[in-house]
């Protein structure tokens, strides 16, 4: 999957209206992250579970969405004069509201539309699948898209990530294949309840979430090419290694 499919099915997939969302609004624990793209790149992290979070990427062209939109009438949604940061407005440093200490800038007020069309990317519902979960680093850092916001998910499952295992660690048996949390029955599990919460939220147009198939894995493996795909790779693929 590559931009330009992303945004052909953003352009043709779209059927249900473009709802307000402004994420330091909807999430409690939101900082401004620096891409490195300049003034025009606006992104923030967001906590959806205990270690996990969700990137939420605006439109590289939103300023022009917005000026467009309020030609015509389009409502307005202001962003938050410090990024929503609760640390810093507990400890009364506003300077250091919702700011990501590490590699970010604070949040600029500004009159913004806040209603795109979503493409939403995941990984890591099996932590050992770890191709998915590189690739979607890769797209968090490097894609810019016009015309919609980009939301990626590297990890929905932190701690199975962590220990570069498939399963949710110290959880009931019942628990912990995340892939099996979903049934139409309901939800099985607090971290499967955190994600779906997290997604109503979105509510993304397009979601795509990144797996390694053992089927694929295992032909990929039994003609490996140095160099060749992450999966298949009997040095990084299915947790072998991750560096």
């Amino acid at each position: 999957v590559d931009v330009e499919a992303i945004q052909k099915a953003v352009e043709q997939g779209i059927t249900q209206p473009c709802v307000e969302f402004d994420p330091f609004e909807v999430f409690q624990h939101c900082v401004v992250v620096n891409r490195g793209f300049g003034p025009s790149d606006r992104t923030a992290r967001c906590e959806f579970t205990e270690g996990g979070h969700v990137y939420i990427i605006d439109p590289m062209n939103a300023d022009q969405l917005s000026a467009a939109g309020a030609a015509n009438g389009d409502a307005y949604a202001p962003q938050n004069e410090n990024g929503g940061g609760e640390e810093g407005e507990e400890n009364g440093n506003a300077e250091n509201a919702g700011v990501d200490q590490e590699n970010a800038e604070p949040a600029v007020q500004n009159q913004r539309r806040h209603c795109f069309p979503v493409v939403m990317i995941t990984a890591g519902v099996h932590g050992n699948e770890l191709a998915g979960i590189v690739a979607a680093r890769h797209i968090r850092k490097t894609w810019r898209v016009n015309d919609a916001r980009l939301v990626v998910v590297e990890r929905l499952n932190p701690r199975g990530a962590e220990k570069r295992g498939r399963y949710i660690p110290k959880t009931a048996k019942k628990e912990q294949d995340l892939n099996r949390n979903f049934p139409k029955s309901g939800l099985v599990g607090d971290l499967a309840q955190d994600i779906w919460a997290m997604v109503y939220k979105i509510k993304p147009h397009v979601f795509v979430d990144c797996h390694e198939g053992w089927g694929f894995y295992g032909k990929l493996r039994a003609n490996y090419v140095k160099g060749g795909p992450l999966v298949g790779n009997p040095k990084f693929s299915k947790g072998m290694v991750y560096k």
